[in-house]
C-alpha cells in the first residue's frame, strides 16, 4: 500500500515511512532499558544475561546473569570468527578440506574463550520483579588480538603460506573487528 501510494503520487515524494509499535502489555517489559533487548557495545559485542533474584540474595543472581550473558557473549563470538573464517577460506578458494575446517572451529573456541576473560559488565537493571539483567562486552580490540593469536597458534601460518594468504587473513580480521 505505500509503495501504491508512491507509484501514484504524481510528485513522487518520499513520504515518511510510519512504523506501528506494537504495545508492551506487560509492565515489567514496559519499563526495559533499550539495552536488554537490543544488547549493542559500540566498541565491541555485546550480550546480556538475565538471572531472578530469589532466597540465595543479590549476589548470587548476579552472578548467575553474568554467566548467561558470557555464555551468550561467547557464542556470538564464535559464530563472528567462524563467519569470517569460512568466508574469508570460501574466498581463496581452499574448499572444504577437514583440516581447515576443523582448525576454524579450534580458532572461534579459543577467541571465545579468551574473549570471555576480556569482558566486562557494562550495565545493570533490576525489575520491579526482582528480575536482575546484566549488558556485558568485549572489546573489538580484545577479538583483533585474540583472533591473530589464535590463527597462529593453531599453525594456519604454515597452510596459508603456500597460498601467500597470511596477510590477507589477517587483513580480514583487521576488517571484521576493527580497533581505534
Amino acid at each position: 500500500e505505500e509503495y501504491q501510494s508512491f507509484i501514484n503520487n504524481p510528485d513522487n515524494e518520499i513520504k515518511e515511512e510510519k512504523r506501528e509499535v506494537t504495545p508492551i502489555k506487560n509492565a515489567e517489559f514496559k519499563n526495559l532499558p533499550d539495552w536488554v533487548l537490543q544488547p549493542t557495545y559500540s566498541k565491541g559485542i555485546a550480550a546480556v544475561g538475565e538471572a531472578k533474584i530469589g532466597a540465595a540474595g543479590l549476589a548470587f543472581a548476579k552472578t548467575e546473569a553474568l554467566a548467561n550473558a558470557r555464555n551468550e557473549l561467547a557464542r556470538q563470538v564464535e559464530v563472528e570468527v567462524d563467519n569470517m573464517f569460512t568466508s574469508y577460506v570460501n574466498a581463496v578458494g581452499m574448499g572444504e578440506d577437514q583440516s581447515v575446517e576443523k582448525v576454524a572451529t579450534d580458532v572461534s573456541k579459543q577467541v571465545a574463550s579468551v574473549s570471555l576473560k576480556g569482558s566486562k559488565q557494562l550495565n545493570l537493571w533490576i525489575s520491579e520483579e526482582n528480575d536482575i539483567y546484566i549488558l556485558v562486552g568485549v572489546d573489538n580490540n580484545v577479538l583483533n588480538e585474540q583472533t591473530k593469536v589464535a590463527i597462529n597458534e593453531k599453525a594456519l601460518y604454515q597452510e596459508f603460506k603456500a597460498q601467500k594468504a597470511q596477510e590477507e587473513l589477517v587483513q580480514e580480521v583487521d576488517k571484521k573487528f576493527k580497533t581505534n
